[in-house]
């Protein structure tokens, strides 16, 4: 097996985002090495995947929760890796990248950082900055509650550096040891009990966003050196709505290798995912610009749907579009209806 690879963690729940993801990088990365790091409800003797499934590791690292078993990828079989959620698909070759990560010696980790420290640095220490609010939202909203963060450990400073996306960061085996994230692991079980006065729970985020805030903190405290994915390996968030042509996505034209869709309407079999309906696909989704609501598709819809078109019979298709529809009018309708209750709720 080539020495550098590509790890993905997937569960049921989006195989169809992560079978796309899957068939894109092999169109643009033939020889590219893949595999699949199992998720909560796989099935490893039933699977629809053509790439091996990471064996279950042992000590601490078996015992992960399912929305931390990314960090698998830290001691699985490359020596140098690339880690993709499955809520991506890859638009362009990345074999430069992989090539540049080949290269690259010692601990690291790349990561999509979209300003450099010393700009980072003003915007956080400058009220006056016009990006000051939007960096501290940032790192509330990414790595975790700053308030409780200084009483779980004073020497941390989650302003320090651009807090990173963990959907999508490169690495090398053993950057972050079991040692590291087992002695965390107990330390916020300890936390939780005595100052919490509650369980842990892998996805909780009283204290740090979940696997992202823990992914940050850790690269923090070892004081792993910050890469960058650009130019060869950096995404495209979703939510910024702007439409991608597949004619010039197969001709290896796009202005991105990926398209993120972290925290907005993914692709789906749904009749929401395109116009006329896709408006409402926004409901709920605040942190979405107006425009989004303007386009013809989710970023990226025409080229998931590319990657994720397989062989099916017609009543098997329709059925699909027909469950991910009604799931979609389902989360639609409480959204509508936890706007229209808030001022009541607001007035009691």
């Amino acid at each position: 097996m080539s020495d550098t690879g590509i790890y993905i963690l997937t569960y049921p729940g989006d195989y169809h985002l992560s079978k796309a993801l899957i068939r894109s990088l092999k169109f643009f990365n033939p020889d590219i090495p893949i595999m699949i790091i199992p998720g909560e409800g796989v099935n490893r003797d039933d699977h629809p995947f053509d790439v091996p499934l990471m064996p279950t590791p042992g000590g601490f690292w078996e015992q992960m929760k399912h929305i931390d078993r990314k960090f698998w990828a830290f001691q699985g079989p490359f020596e140098k890796f690339l880690y993709v959620d499955a809520d991506i698909i890859c638009t362009r070759s990345i074999m430069p990248f992989l090539e540049q990560l080949g290269q690259q010696d010692g601990k690291f980790i790349n990561v999509q950082m979209t300003i450099n420290d010393e700009d980072w640095s003003q915007s956080v220490d400058n009220v006056e900055h016009e990006r000051h609010e939007l960096s501290l939202q940032r790192v509330r909203s990414q790595i975790g509650n700053v308030d409780v963060l200084k009483d779980f450990d004073p020497d941390y400073d989650p302003y320090a550096h651009y807090p990173f996306n963990a959907g999508l960061f490169a690495s090398s085996r053993l950057a972050i040891d079991e040692k590291a994230f087992e002695s965390l692991h107990k330390r916020e079980q300890e936390f939780f009990k005595k100052k919490l006065d509650k369980e842990f729970a892998w996805n909780s985020h009283d204290l740090f966003f979940a696997d992202q805030g823990r992914l940050n903190y850790l690269v923090d405290q070892l004081n792993i050196p910050r890469k960058t994915l650009y130019p060869y390996g950096q995404y495209y968030w979703g939510g910024r709505a702007r439409e991608f042509l597949l004619d010039q996505v197969l001709a290896g034209k796009s202005e991105s290798n990926f398209i993120h869709w972290a925290g907005c309407p993914r692709p789906s079999p749904s009749l929401y995912c395109r116009r006329p309906l896709l408006p409402l696909l926004t409901v709920g989704c605040s942190d979405l610009p107006a425009k989004y609501k303007l386009l013809k598709e989710i970023p990226g819809y025409s080229v998931w749907k590319h990657f994720s078109s397989e062989r099916q019979n017609w009543w098997k298709d329709f059925y699909a579009r027909l469950s991910w529809t009604g799931r979609d009018t389902r989360r639609i309708l409480y959204s509508i209806g936890r706007r229209l209750l808030m001022p009541i709720k607001q007035k009691l």
